[in-house]
């Protein structure tokens, strides 16, 4: 991890001094292709560091939570008898009487009443000790110590949902989108392939607002990332033909010149038809060759054409 991160920081200080050496000779607001280039092959090495800076912190705070977990089980364990003890005395004071309202003298307190408050006492805290003690039992020495970080690192982590299939994930391992949308991984990515096969799909959108690919790209193995951007340059050349094809008009003299050809081609056919198959096709002549034209239900009527 310290020597890629070393590595991206020497990259880093090369592009630096290109940017320094660089000469800023090219019309305004049309940038040269290595400036794009070189744009954004900082930007991505710039994510790929942070990247890495929280895969550092993360792995640091996972051996610092396994390090530390008997000593979070006891915190916790703590937290949980004095909130019980809280919740205690509360429901003690509201549904007794005496303490409500206190009388101007206090007799001494019998030992039968401290003995019976201790059992309750107990009794309250039975059912979260018991809890405390499975969750020990759980994580003893059968569990190897990567099953007992996950476990801890569940334990403590905050979870929230995908907007997609409803399950609950780890907030550190969903998606936030630009409209504050959470995605987990599985769900963005099946997003993104299904655009590939429907063309009504792409781009991929939530709340009618474009996904960026920048996203999801880390997540996306090779072979996904290259059928999306195939599929990509695909839809915008099918689009580009249609709009050519949409904004072609012809001229007067072009829509002349069509429908007197049709004319022409329509008489000569109608002129040459000499013989009627038996399976109810006209075989025509037309320039020496025979040509099979269509079914006289569909095109021609028999009578006037002979």
């Amino acid at each position: 991890m310290d020597d890629e991160l070393t590595a991206l920081a020497l990259q880093l200080e090369e592009l630096e001094h290109y940017s320094d050496t660089r000469k800023g000779k090219h019309p305004v607001g049309q940038k040269p292709n290595i400036e794009v280039v070189y744009d954004e092959f900082c930007a991505e090495l710039r994510d790929y560091k942070s990247f890495l800076e929280d895969q550092k912190l993360a792995k640091s705070i996972g051996e610092a939570v396994q390090s530390d977990s008997r000593v979070i089980a006891d915190i916790s364990q703590q937290e949980a008898q004095a909130s019980e003890d809280h919740c205690f005395a509360w429901e003690l004071s509201q549904n007794d009487p005496k303490i409500e309202t206190p009388p101007s003298h206090v007799g001494p307190l019998h030992a039968n009443f401290l003995g019976r408050l201790s059992m309750v006492v107990e009794a309250a805290l039975a059912p979260s000790r018991n809890a405390v003690s499975d969750d020990e039992t759980e994580a003893g020495p059968s569990m190897s110590p990567a099953e007992r970080h996950a476990d801890i690192l569940n334990k403590f982590s905050i979870k929230s949902h995908c907007c997609a299939c409803a399950e609950q994930y780890p907030q550190a391992s969903l998606i936030t989108l630009n409209c504050d949308d959470k995605y987990c991984i599985n769900c963005i990515k099946g997003l993104f392939m299904r655009s590939t096969r429907d063309e009504s799909l792409y781009p991929p959108r939530c709340c009618k607002k474009p996904i960026p690919l920048a996203l999801i790209a880390k997540h996306m193995s090779p072979v996904e990332l290259a059928t999306f951007e195939f599929a990509r340059d695909f839809f915008y050349l099918q689009a580009s033909r249609r709009v050519q094809i949409e904004s072609y008009v012809p001229t007067a003299q072009q829509r002349h010149a069509l429908s007197a050809k049709t004319r022409i081609m329509l008489a000569k056919t109608a002129l040459k038809t000499q013989q009627y198959s038996r399976q109810g096709i006209w075989l025509a002549t037309w320039g020496g060759r025979h040509a099979m034209l269509a079914t006289v239900s569909s095109i021609y009527e028999v009578d006037a054409t002979i």
